[in-house]
């Protein structure tokens, strides 16, 4: 199983997330909790990093879709910018780094699964392939396939448990948790 950790306060994190080859972690790339370069180099697997703003897709696999951080409208230029970016250093047919967006479960305020599938729709892009969905159920850890039937049952829609990449399942004070399904693709 392998585990990741995210927070506000990088040295907050336990070290098990530097000692154990199925930790890692996911840094701010920008935003007010940008993780210092001396902070992220201290984790020895981490994501590319987390963009908050829609701005730095250079600088992050991840983009952060959540109320106070990039809009679902923010994601489809997102993932177009990333694609370009990954695209131009594909490595054994492979695209490094391919887009995550993390979004929470819960339907509302116009935030969520649901807004972000209509914004991709519109926009004419293919589904989302590596979803990182917040749903804090600690101390369980979700399937993926339990991450997929609490998509449908709280919005309707359908997202094929193989496109999520990850859960955070735990806030745990000074950081959150996640399980990751698919292979994190520590930098």
């Amino acid at each position: 199983m392998i585990l990741m950790a995210d927070s506000v306060s990088p040295y907050a994190i336990p070290g098990a997330f530097r000692a154990y080859s199925n930790r890692g972690v996911a840094p701010y790339s920008n935003g007010g909790y940008k993780w210092s370069a001396a902070a992220v180099s201290s984790f020895p697997r981490h994501l590319q990093g987390i963009d908050v703003n829609g701005q730095a897709p250079e600088l992050a696999d991840a983009l952060d879709s959540e109320r106070f951080d990039a809009s679902p409208a923010e994601v489809p230029p997102w993932r177009a910018r990333r694609a370009g970016i990954a695209g131009a250093r594909r490595d054994h047919g492979q695209v490094p780094g391919w887009p995550k967006i993390y979004t929470s479960i819960a339907p509302g305020g116009g935030y969520g699964v649901a807004p972000i599938i209509d914004a991709i729709a519109a926009a004419g892009q293919e589904r989302i392939r590596h979803w990182w969905i917040a749903w804090y159920i600690y101390p369980h850890i979700p399937t993926a396939i339990e991450v997929a039937a609490e998509i449908r049952g709280l919005t309707g829609r359908t997202v094929d448990a193989a496109d999520i990449w990850g859960c955070q399942y735990a806030s745990l004070g000074s950081y959150d948790l996640s399980v990751i399904y698919q292979p994190p693709e520590w930098v």
